[in-house]
């Protein structure tokens, strides 16, 4: 079965969303949280794909920076944690990205790097990782070795980085993306653009009324 680039958006936020509500109301659910290590890995190439796609990166760093500081509040008091919501790190990822295009070929590494070591300090979700991921994503090549390699040293150091086992599971979140077929795609409407973005803060909200009722 193949399936477009508009239906792996949704399967990303099916699979955050349980991830979030195994987090936020199940007491760290393990099953849930299994479940929810495979949507970073699809964010991080649906953004890979529409930073090669947009025509106007400079609006879709605006759209990052307003839905992730609207986000972060809610995002806080559900996870009580004050590091950058998802939405912020995709937001510096871009400003990284748009460094790098900007760059001097002698300097595009030590800004990657130093995009990386911004990602830390700012306590942006997933950190150094997320930078990474979405550069493999952007070179992704499911018949490849030697990507595939870099796909699971890059989440092996990470696991040991966060000391956390279930994140070994996103290894294989890009397996899904061997059913995207290109051909399905078409440009979202407006709609599903806005729906795709402001699910974010809504959801995070909506899951933070739950937890204070239940």
């Amino acid at each position: 079965m193949k399936i477009s680039s508009n239906s792996l958006k949704k399967l990303a936020l099916i699979l955050m969303f349980i991830d979030h509500a195994g987090l936020g109301l199940m007491s760290n659910n393990i099953i849930a949280r299994l479940i929810g290590r495979l949507s970073f890995p699809l964010f991080a190439w649906i953004f890979a794909r529409t930073w090669n796609l947009t025509s106007d990166r400079q609006r879709l760093s605006n759209r990052l920076l307003i839905v992730g500081t609207i986000s972060q509040i809610p995002y806080i008091l559900l996870f009580n944690q004050a590091n950058l919501n998802i939405m912020l790190t995709f937001w510096i990822i871009l400003e990284v990205l748009k460094a790098i295009n900007k760059s001097h070929q002698n300097y595009k590494n030590l800004i990657l790097i130093l995009g990386m070591i911004a990602a830390e300090l700012a306590r942006a979700s997933y950190g150094w990782y997320a930078v990474i991921s979405v550069i493999l994503m952007m070179n992704f090549n499911p018949v490849s070795k030697r990507w595939w390699g870099g796909w699971i040293i890059c989440n092996v150091i990470y696991t040991l980085w966060c000391g956390w086992w279930p994140q070994l599971f996103a290894i294989g979140a890009p397996i899904i993306l061997n059913y995207h077929e290109p051909k399905l795609d078409r440009k979202p409407t407006v709609t599903e653009q806005r729906f795709f973005y402001w699910f974010y803060p809504i959801h995070l909200a909506a899951l933070g009324a739950l937890s204070t009722i239940l």
